[in-house]
């Protein structure tokens, strides 16, 4: 089991598909009012770092709120999407900071992913060859 080694690289780096206008636009369209809270909640709490150059999509962060022990200073009333982050950065397209445990476990399960998909069209193409004979 992979555990977190609080170097509080997931507070201090992190990636969006969306700049903080983009996100404000987003909101007027969100009805469920939890989500919406939440959703205010982390663009309250996300300080913008930059454009990221590569990319012409992606956005990279960091929480005001992480101390300089790299934990929460808003332990207690952080919202779902912090409190479940490894989950859901590991299984979404959410950026994680490199190095960061959870991304070496992205990695890896992008690289067992690839190999299944590959395995899967190698399959599909003799299935093709055996159908067409």
């Amino acid at each position: 089991m992979v555990q977190c080694k609080k170097c509080g690289k997931c507070c201090r780096q992190y990636y969006l598909n969306y700049s903080p206008e983009m996100i404000r636009e987003k909101l007027e369209k969100i009805t469920d009012p939890v989500f919406k809270l939440e959703v205010e909640f982390i663009l309250a709490m996300s300080v913008l770092v930059g454009k990221v150059d590569a990319s012409p999509q992606i956005w990279e962060y960091k929480c005001k709120y992480i101390g300089d022990d790299n934990l929460c200073m808003m332990e207690e009333v952080k919202p779902p999407i912090c409190k479940d982050f490894p989950y859901i950065g590991i299984h979404n397209n959410v950026g994680l900071a490199e190095g960061c445990v959870y991304w070496e476990l992205r990695k890896q399960k992008e690289a067992v992913d690839e190999v299944s998909n590959q395995d899967q069209q190698k399959e599909y193409k003799e299935e093709s060859k055996c159908r067409k004979a």
